[in-house]
Formats: C-alpha cells, structure tokens, sequence
C-alpha cells in the first residue's frame, strides 16, 4: 500500500518562533491579515508517496488570464500579486534516505493537448481477475473537444463499492488529454478559444535549487537547474520534448520507455537528477533531524491556458523498470505497488497549493492540510480554500487521520451555523465560491487531548469534476515548546509584517508568497512577458480618481510600480473603500498616517523612498475598521529609479524596517 504513510512522522508545523530558523516552515506572507498572530504553513501534495496520479494534480493557469478559472495569483492582473507569481514547493530528504542520488520527475510540465479523443485502456491486475478485459478502447464522450481536459473512466472504480479492493489496488481514470486550452487573445479576461489554439498554452518554468550555509548565520540560494515547459505552437517552441502525459526528469537519465530526451534549460549546473555527495555542497542540515531540502519554483511565464501537472522525488533506481508514460505507469504501480517508493522523500507546497480535482466514484475525495504535532492540542487552524465551484457539493468535513470522526471532527456548509460560531449564510457555500477566498476563513479548533496527536488535519468534501482551486493552512505563532536552534539564517526572501495593532475579526483574502526579486536566476526563455505590468499612469497633474474593475475585488490598493529602485516616488490608489472616511495606511507594521477617501470611496496618495532607504520588501497595507487590502512594493538596486509627475499627499517610508529574510518554522520527526 502506498498512501502516505502519514504515522510514520510528522511535522509540528510551529511550536515557537526564535530568531530567523532555516529549513522547516515558511511564514508564507501576511497570515496575520487572515488571522492575528499566524503563520501559513506547508501543505502535504498528495496522499501517495510512489507517484500514482489518481484524483488530483497541481494546476497553474497562465498570465494572460483571470482569477475566476480558479488561480488567484498567476494572472498578471491578480488583485493580491499582479505581475508573474511563482508557487513554491520543498522537497524533504529525510536523513535515512539510503541512496545518493535524488531524481525529481515532472508529470505533464507541457500544456500540449492531442487531437485524439480514443485510447486502448490497459486494465489492472484487479480488475482483470474480476472479470474486466485485458484492455479496451473508450472514447471521450463528455470532452470531445482538443481544448479540454480528457478522463477516460475505466469502470474500475465499482471494484471499491465492496469494500474488497482499495484505491492502490485499481486504476480509475485513464487520461487522453489533461490540460485545459483557455483564453480570448486578451490579457485578463477569461474565456475559450472557438478552436484549440497552441498560442493560449501556459509555459511552466521549474526551478531547482537548495540554500547553502556560509558561515555566521548567512545562507546563500543556489541554483541547480530549471526547466521550461512547451506549448507546442511552433513560435515559443516546437513541442519537440515529448512531454504530454510523461513523466520525465529533464537533464536527467531517460526512463526506458522514453523516445526523446528532455534537456533541462541553457546554463543549469545540474538536471534534475541530483547527486547528493557533489551537487549540493554545504547546504544546511536540520540540526534536530539531519533532514535536508530542496526547493522546486514553478512560474506561470506567459500564456492562459491551464497547465495540470504533478511532481515525485525519489532514487533513481527505477528507471528501467517503472514505466515513463503516465498511463502506463498508474497501471504498473497498482498491479506493483512497492516498486516505485520515494524512499521517505516528501514534497509539501509552501503556503498555497494549487489543485485540480477528479474524484473518483466510491472512493472519498479526501485532502491532506497541515501535520501536527501535541503542542497543538486545543489550538486553532486557520483554512482558507479559493473558488470552490465547479461541480463541489457541500458539505465539507475537516478531520483527524488519527481518530474516527465520531470522536472528533467539524462539518461547515450544512444550511446551519457553522461550528466556528459563523452564521449560516455569512460564508459562501461550497460549490458557489466563484473567484473568492473562504471568509471568514474557517476556524478549525483542535480536540485539547494530546493523545491523538501526532496528526494530519484532512479536509472531506464531495469535490467538483475538473474544478480549480487554492488552498491556504495558517496554524498559531503561540505554542509551547521550544523550536531547534537554526543553523543558518537567508537573507534573500522578505516576509510579512505583524501590525502593531492587531486588525479586527473580519479575515481577508490571503497575500501571496513572494518570490525574492534579487536572487540570480537560471536563464529566462527568451518569449518571457514583461516582469511585472503595470497600471497606466495618468498624464495629467491632478488627482485621479481610480475606477475599479471586476477584476479587482473591492476594496483594493495598486502601487503604481511594484518595484523600483531606492529614491523612487510610487502612486498608491484605492477604491471601494468607505466614502468620506479615514483609511489607515501601515508599511511593515509601522503606521505611515491615514487618508481621507473621497464621496466615492476612492483615495490616492504618494509614497517616497529615499536614495538611503534599504531594500528589500514593504507590505503596505490599509485598513478601514474590519476591512484591509495589502500589496507588496520591493526596493532593489537592479531595477530602475520610479517617479510620477502627480501630486498628492505625501507620505514617506521609514528606513530600518524593510523585511529581507526567510521565518522557518521547524519541523519534529
């Protein structure tokens, strides 16, 4: 059986936070916004450890698109991060892992879809003694159409209505196509193609690399390799990989099914096979469990369309043994299930983990949230789920893997109160969240006996065929037991404010991880967007007054310029606040003043960097009574001196307060 093995260890998620530690938990950005005193916590990927695909896959949509197909923050007009948006995933080594050599595989890193709309399905083992044909050709009835996603149900989901066979013994779905071909031809706004059209396919740049330890608490990211995916439309690239519905390890050895290799990007020090004696000098060890980590970035570089895909890590060993194609493979590892095992390797998504779900019939569509540990009996968790629509059906349950739900488990989206104490009615329904975050967030407060503890906190719901969302986990900075002492401290990726005063009870919409803009980076494909775009700046000299769009749900601020150089001059806009009123403007947790907005909610003010003020990250935020908006402005050095000829209230950030460095929250196994 290979579903997590979720006893064998576990992660506390946070039990204190002491200086800046290194290697556990990211403090994803601004939790403290969803919750007082919170941190966003890393999210297991998947229920199982040798890289069957069976009800789920991470799912990334393009720059060119909108946030209401389910991905808040890769749209280059995302009202919380505009501009390209990297999701992050870490990669655990556990001490004991007993190989040298660490292969990371992608499923899918392409957003090509085949004409076909037939396939010759290969039945399992199970299915076969249980009176199934060794194999049979279906066909897509449903998503006959080039632009859609295409699961072939293969009828081996009624071999789990009796209870004989479990989900590791059948195959469920066999996939034709599985990305979705999305987009009108106009950045921001969603919709279809009237043909398939290769142009609106996303490309994915993976990102691999580890932190090095230098010595006095300084850590150093180091780049190892990266690959950029294909949208096979004969501009950007020819599709030439041969990556749809494979897996592949770019750089790295070729799976004895395989007919093309698939190179890792120009100028990457390593594949993504990595040998552990000589590819990652220095790099930091958990002191407490001798763990290391590798780091996966995944941005969205151009294109709409949605790119689904999956990661596993593990040895190298099975190459010649365990099937590349993705079909083929799933089939393998039911009929073989101990044959591709990841050794103790696990992957998590820091802070947000995007998904796509297709739930098998019989079996229970389940998700793995936060591991931990018995410091966090009594405690509350803080879960926020993004536009559950499509096909989801309430009720949701959240529980305990390590105690029935009879003994403890909280069920929301039931008609009736939740058991937080929100009203019915005040939180959306699942399966009516279009293009929203769950608010209030769910308030998922722990049974107080230690004894179930360690544990995994899951999420049970009936979910949408094909439907796209992101989830957030924020569990408390106040708990009892001392983390270990870190090793090494980075010094490259900024994180959040906590604001000297704490906001009121109305939670908000999550603020993204960032991606540090001053880290060198693997070399960027030459059909890359713009950075960051912009809004338009006005060229009059007068105060505009900013019109909100659909896009952007009110209330919002937008910075003129998300970065620019020390001794930059930035607009910030606001609308939909209330009319007449004073907004209160914080950066970094420290007060810059209020502003009065106008008759139509609307405000507009300047914010002044000096040439002495430090880089790094200012999270500026405003907030009127229980309402806040949040957006992130960087100062770095390599990018250019901004300015504006408007006029306006003045405000200037304080030097001595921008924030340049990783929160680790560690991690008890």
């Amino acid at each position: 059986m290979q579903a997590k093995k979720w006893r064998r260890g576990f992660s506390v998620l946070l039990v204190g936070v002491v200086g800046i530690a290194v290697l556990w938990f990211f403090l994803g950005e601004l939790a403290a916004f969803h919750a007082p005193q919170t941190a966003v916590a890393d999210i297991p990927v998947d229920l199982f450890t040798n890289g069957r695909i069976v009800d789920r896959l991470s799912a990334i949509f393009g720059p060119d698109i909108c946030i209401a197909f389910g991905d808040p923050f890769s749209p280059a007009n995302s009202p919380w991060m505009p501009g390209l948006y990297t999701y992050r995933y870490r990669i655990r080594i556990p001490a004991n892992y007993p190989d040298n050599k660490l292969r990371v595989e992608l499923f899918d890193p392409d957003s090509i879809n085949q004409s076909t709309d037939s396939a010759v399905v290969t039945h399992t083992v199970a299915a076969i003694t249980n009176g199934f044909p060794p194999s049979a050709t279906l066909t897509c009835s449903v998503s006959a159409d080039q632009r859609n996603t295409c699961l072939l149900n293969t009828g081996e989901n009624a071999l789990l209505a009796g209870g004989m066979f479990s989900i590791e013994d059948v195959n469920p779905y066999w996939f034709v196509r599985i990305d979705n071909n999305r987009g009108t031809g106009t950045p921001g706004v969603c919709g279809l193609p009237s043909t398939y059209d290769p142009t609106l396919n996303t490309r994915l740049r993976f990102e691999l690399y580890y932190f090095r330890a230098d010595g006095n608490g300084a850590e150093t990211r180091v780049d190892l390799s990266s690959y950029t995916g294909q949208a096979g439309d004969s501009v950007r690239d020819m599709g030439d990989h041969q990556t749809d519905l494979r897996w592949v390890s770019p750089g790295g050895t070729m799976s004895f099914d395989q007919q093309t290799a698939v190179p890792a990007d120009p100028g990457s020090q390593t594949g993504f096979e990595i040998d552990l004696t000589t590819d990652l000098p220095g790099i930091v060890i958990d002191p407490a469990t001798g763990d290391r980590y590798l780091y996966l970035d995944v941005t969205a570089i151009d294109g709409a369309s949605a790119n689904n895909f999956a990661i596993w890590a593990g040895p190298d060993d099975y190459v010649s043994l365990v099937p590349s194609d993705g079909n083929a493979r799933n089939v393998y590892l039911a009929n073989n299930p101990a044959d591709h095992d990841a050794q103790g390797v696990e992957i998590y998504a820091m802070a947000y983990i995007p998904v796509v779900t297709f739930p098998v019939e019989n079996f229970p569509y389940v998700m793995p949230l936060a591991e931990l540990g018995a410091e966090y009996a009594g405690e509350t968790v803080f879960v926020s789920p993004f536009d559950l629509d499509t096909g989801t059906t309430p009720p949701i349950t959240f529980y305990l893997n390590t105690i029935p739900d009879s003994e403890w488990s909280l069920t929301f989206s039931t008609g009736q109160d939740d058991p937080d104490g929100v009203a019915a009615g005040t939180r959306c329904t699942i399966g009516s969240c279009n293009s929203v975050w769950m608010s209030p967030t769910y308030q998922i407060q722990l049974p107080v006996s230690s004894t179930v503890f360690p544990t995994v906190l899951m999420a049970r719901y009936q979910a949408g065929l094909l439907d796209y969302s992101v989830w957030e986990v924020s569990v408390p900075l106040t708990v009892t037991s001392e983390p270990p002492t870190p090793t090494a401290t980075p010094t490259n990726t900024p994180q959040p404010p906590t604001p000297t005063a704490t906001p009121t009870n109305t939670p908000q919409p999550p603020t993204p991880t960032a991606t540090p803009t001053n880290t060198p980076q693997p070399p960027t494909p030459t059909a890359t967007p713009t950075n960051t775009p912009q809004p338009p700046t006005p060229t009059a000299t007068v105060t505009p007054t900013p019109s909100p769009t659909p896009a952007y749900p009110l209330p919002w601020i937008r910075l003129s310029y998300t970065e620019g150089a020390p001794g930059s001059l930035f607009e910030l806009s606001g609308a939909g606040w209330t009319a007449s009123q004073g907004v209160l403007l914080w950066v970094n947790g420290v007060v810059l003043g209020t502003v009065t907005s106008d008759i139509d909610g609307n405000f507009f003010v300047l914010l002044e960097t000096m040439p002495e003020t430090d880089t790094g990250v200012y999270y500026i935020m405003a907030q009127d009574g229980n309402t806040e908006a949040t957006v992130r402005l960087v100062l770095d050095t390599a990018v250019s001196q901004r300015t504006t000829t408007l006029t306006g209230t003045l405000f200037i950030i304080p030097d001595g307060i921008a924030f340049n460095d990783f929160l680790y929250l560690p991690i008890i196994r």
